[in-house]
């Protein structure tokens, strides 16, 4: 220390005491600027992320309201080819619903109740659709009532956001509010401020026991246990110390327990939002976010990263399907393969930072639900099924495939990769009714392959 005193002391000798002052102030000055552009980069990264969730609630309100007015037409028309449309619009318009709703810095707890009664509605225009398009019977006072309902729950969903979109545009509730605190804010804080808005998201489908009807769905849906789990429960201090092994960190902190559809631990692991299935103490979901400045690594490396991620957490038996870059990551969809069968329930869903690697985002969700261990043995061949093919599809490639249907259960499939002309497109064959369950267009895009 006497050391450095006595080399400042010559140091001001030697400058002068002026020349001192003006190159302290120099470094001052230059540490502030640096300060002041690290604080601008913050506000910038912080508006910009406000920004992308405020489009997608906007979006999200108004696939809501759209859906509850087309529901209202539907209460009231009685021409076939006017339902139709009608019903098509609703599919569409709940299918983006849901897309927009994963986009929400919202806890699973509620958007498994929301995205449950979407899917549903989705699920239930489709059904009707072809009820309609194959003259089948259907009970129109049965109808009438299943729509009304829905219109009921869509209703009161669209009042609770439309409230909770004046409420953050007002700043009585932050985003990072919302994000950090998820249920919390939802059950507490907006019951505080307005009593209407947290009752009428949630409740309307904690107590919605599912539509009776004639058709593919049935209560079911609402009571599916996951496959993968077993009755094994997880101390939250075994989850911690899972954690800071999987994560390499001792920044672990503990926040709450979640009893929906499925019950989860849910940790703050270095600022992600980490969520941890009670039995078993399986990954569940991961949210984080931050700004990618720059794309530096590859699609393939992002892959290979997601994918050593997953093996951490013994998810290996997986394959990559689609993947869509946007923004400097990259996101991609994984689903499980048992005996060389793509098993497309099981869903993983993974978002790569593309400049450093980073997992940012896991959705495990469809693969908690429904992955385990199947008897595959297809009734007919792989020929026979190819004979039910348009001759003029050019068929590049045909694997077995299970999908999952409108009625939440799954077939065993024939999936056919063909082209015709410039147009690619895949094609479904039940590989024991022969019937054409599903054809995908595929369009090649700058940010990935899309299936339409």
């Amino acid at each position: 220390m006497e050391k450095f005193e006595k080399l400042v002391i010559k140091i001001k000798k030697k400058l002068g005491e002026k020349k001192v002052g003006i190159i302290y102030f120099a470094v001052l000055a230059i540490v502030s600027l640096i300060f002041m552009n690290i604080l601008k980069g913050y506000k910038i990264e912080r508006q910009e992320t406000e920004d992308s969730y405020n489009k997608a609630l906007y979006n999200f309100i108004g696939d809501i309201s759209n859906i509850k007015n087309e529901m209202l037409k539907l209460k009231i028309t009685s021409n076939d080819t006017y339902t139709l449309t009608t019903l098509a619009s609703i599919f569409a318009k709940a299918n983006s619903s849901i897309s927009n709703l994963s986009s929400l810095p919202l806890s699973p707890n509620i958007t498994e109740k929301i995205n449950m009664y979407l899917t549903q509605t989705s699920d239930y225009s489709y059904t009707l659709m072809r009820a309609i398009l194959n003259n089948k019977e259907i009970k129109e006072d049965e109808i009438r009532q299943n729509i009304d309902t829905l219109y009921t729950k869509i209703d009161e969903l669209d009042k609770a956001l439309n409230s909770l979109y004046v409420q953050i545009n007002e700043k009585a509730i932050k985003w990072n509010e919302l994000k950090e605190e998820g249920d919390k804010i939802l059950n507490e804080k907006i019951t505080d401020f307005d009593s209407s808005i947290s009752g009428k998201i949630i409740k309307p489908f904690t107590d919605y026991e599912g539509i009776i009807y004639d058709g593919a769905f049935s209560n079911h849906i609402l009571s599916l246990k996951p496959k993968s789990l077993s009755d094994r429960i997880i101390s939250q201090e075994e989850v911690e110390n899972l954690l800071k092994d999987k994560f390499e960190t001792m920044n672990v902190q503990f926040e709450e327990e979640l009893n929906g559809q499925i019950e989860l631990y849910k940790y703050k692991v270095d600022e992600k939002d980490i969520y941890i299935t009670k039995q078993d103490g399986k990954l569940y979901q991961m949210i984080g976010n931050r700004n990618i400045e720059e794309k530096i690594i590859e699609s393939k490396e992002a892959i290979d990263n997601a994918k050593e991620f997953l093996k951490k957490w013994n998810i290996e038996s997986i394959e990559q399907t689609y993947y869509q870059e946007m923004d400097n990551t990259l996101t991609i969809s994984f689903a499980a393969v048992q005996e060389d069968v793509i098993c497309y329930p099981d869903l993983i869903k993974v978002k790569v930072a593309l400049d450093n690697g980073e997992i940012l985002m896991v959705e495990a969700n469809g693969y908690i639900f429904n992955n385990h261990l199947r008897v595959i043995n297809p009734v007919n061949t792989e020929q026979t099924a190819k004979e039910k093919i348009n001759p003029n599809l050019n068929i590049e490639k045909t694997r077995l495939a299970l999908i999952p249907t409108e009625s939440k259960d799954e077939v065993l499939c024939y999936e056919f990769l063909g082209s015709i002309e410039d147009k690619r497109f895949l094609v479904y064959i039940n590989a024991d009714t022969l019937v054409t369950e599903k054809i995908y267009i595929l369009l090649d895009t700058s940010g990935g392959t899309l299936a339409i």
